[in-house]
């Protein structure tokens, strides 16, 4: 698969299937209302995640660390 470069805040998806072809995914509402990391969508061998890219994080030096 080739490498895209992507824009901070553009959107894209984490998909995990277990052997199926066509599998239909609905919404996991309640899991992720406990568990943030829960998948957005599920289904049957299926998890589905949507991501957003960030900026890179940049490390800050303070006085203290000189």
């Amino acid at each position: 698969m080739e490498s895209k470069k992507m824009n901070i805040g553009e959107k894209y998806l984490t998909i995990k299937m277990v052997g199926h072809e066509n599998v239909a995914v609905f919404p996991n509402k309640e899991a992720r209302e406990k568990n943030p990391k829960a998948p957005h969508y599920k289904g049957d061998g299926v998890a589905v995640w949507i991501n957003e890219k960030k900026a890179p994080k940049t490390a800050t030096v303070t006085n203290e660390d000189i």
